[in-house]
């Protein structure tokens, strides 16, 4: 079924077409009386009041197309009543009912299917029974004066124009909704608030394009995806902030209203930009997927801010496009100094700041190391009891995986197990102030401690039989 929308949206696109025009055929209208709509499902007609009612269990007829139906292009449909016992609306049903203002559905439904009021443009509120698990898509686009909608707690997914050009204002999707398809609320020119839930991974293509009034919307810390002009020509969102889960965006996501791909008529001329100021991006890794466009407006709104952390592929964007810039902090704040593109700055900002941290691990196999940041202190141990600390290749060598928290610790304390310290390894260590030995120690390289310049004293424990020549060259003592 997808295939086939798509290929209707390719049809759209090449033609220029408003995206619900010349979808659906009619059958020839005929007089509604009553009848069968199903294999337990009859259908009953009050001209007088407009009120047509579909009784009795289990699921209507299917019908293939509109054609099939004896509802769709029914003008003098009012109100529809499903009552209680019918567990599915076919595909098609009502199709252009144009004079429906009201639905009624039972808590046995089930399932609404493709297009069944497409264009029902009479049609007010809607209310979804928690008992519906899927709707078909195109379910209640073009339905042009619907504003209250509220959705069954049982879905999973808001299909693909679903509520395309309807006058929603407000939305709540259930907290069980993982996606929303393509074009699900595409150009309802009154919606102004979504309530998104946790749990919501995927926003897709065109999902919220042409919302000019959508102005609240908070995305969860769930979303993985958001597809190409998921929001597109949304005049009015100003600010936004992207989770840290995202790991796609299409650099198309927030086009200019020119740029639309679906862009109706009247909009074909509008050169607006969006309101979009500031895109706060969470995720330091999420791949923005490429658009052929590269005119300002097309990508991205002209004018606009994309905030983030310092190497962040958010930041490779923003610059390979020209797009202002502005480095954050993990507390929210811009412009702190970063350290090597890593989510924190050095200047102190809470718990995830690095001068708190712990970082640990282990080396070769043999040695366990732990950097207490707020502490200042590294700590060895042996990870079986007994071991050594290996020689470095070099003063430069930085294969010692604490050898780049330096900053981080001014003290070096070896427990007991560690029997010997490697040439130079711990040479140049400038930081480093204090040194506590382990009384397993029975041997120390040539230049271990060398030019540990700011090591005062230390205390080399009795089971020393060895040292290395120059094992604290020059400072220890500070010798000329």
């Amino acid at each position: 079924m997808k295939k086939a929308v798509s290929f209707i949206l390719a049809i759209i696109i090449a033609t220029g077409a408003l995206p619900f025009t010349g979808l659906t055929a009619f059958a020839e209208n005929t007089e509604l009386t009553a009848g069968s709509c199903g294999e337990n499902a009859t259908y009953s007609f009050d001209s007088g009041t407009g009120t047509l009612t579909i009784s009795g269990t289990g699921e209507m007829t299917t019908y293939s197309s509109s054609s099939q139906s004896p509802f769709s292009n029914h003008s003098e449909i009012n109100a529809l009543v499903v009552e209680a016992g019918i567990t599915s609306i076919s595909d098609f049903a009502f199709v252009y009912c144009t004079g429906m203002e009201s639905v009624s559905f039972p808590n046995t439904l089930e399932k609404i299917g493709v297009q069944s009021f497409l264009h029902c443009k009479a049609l007010t509120d809607i209310v979804i029974p928690d008992s519906v698990i899927e709707m078909g898509h195109f379910v209640f686009a073009d339905c042009s004066k619907l504003e209250n909608v509220t959705l069954s707690s049982s879905l999973t997914e808001i299909v693909d124009n679903a509520f395309a050009e309807t006058a929603i204002k407000s939305i709540t999707i259930p907290s069980g909704v993982k996606k929303i398809d393509d074009m699900a609320f595409y150009n309802c020119e009154n919606l102004e608030t979504v309530s998104l839930p946790e749990g919501l991974t995927e926003i897709d293509i065109a999902a919220f394009s042409l919302d000019i009034n959508l102005k609240n919307i908070t995305l969860p810390s769930t979303i993985t995806k958001i597809g190409t002009q998921a929001f597109a020509g949304c005049n009015s969102i100003e600010e936004l902030t992207l989770p840290a889960s995202l790991q796609s965006i299409s650099d198309s996501a927030f086009a200019n209203i020119k740029y639309v791909s679906y862009v109706p008529s009247k909009y074909q001329n509008d050169n607006s930009y969006m309101g979009l100021k500031k895109l706060t991006v969470l995720s330091t890794d999420c791949v923005f997927e490429s658009s052929s466009g590269n005119e300002e407006g097309q990508l991205f709104p002209g004018g606009a801010t994309i905030s983030c952390y310092a190497g962040s592929t958010a930041e490779a964007f923003a610059k390979g496009k020209n797009i202002n810039y502005v480095n954050i902090c993990i507390d929210g704040t811009e412009n702190h100094n970063f350290v090597d593109g890593e989510e924190y700055c050095q200047k102190g900002c809470g718990a995830d700041n690095p001068a708190t941290r712990t970082y640990s691990g282990t080396y070769k196999d043999s040695i366990s190391w732990v950097v207490n940041a707020a502490k200042k202190t590294l700590t060895l141990s042996s990870v079986n009891g007994s071991a050594s600390i290996p020689a470095r290749d070099g003063i430069t060598s930085t294969e010692q995986p604490w050898y780049g928290y330096q900053e981080y610790f001014n003290k070096i304390i070896i427990e007991e197990g560690i029997t010997s310290i490697g040439d130079i390894a711990f040479s140049y260590y400038e930081n480093v102030n204090s040194i506590e030995l382990p009384e397993s120690l029975n041997s120390i390289g040539e230049s271990a401690f060398g030019y540990c310049t700011g090591l005062e004293s230390l205390i080399i424990p009795s089971g020393v039989t060895e040292l290395g020549d120059d094992a604290f060259h020059r400072y220890l003592f500070h010798q000329p």
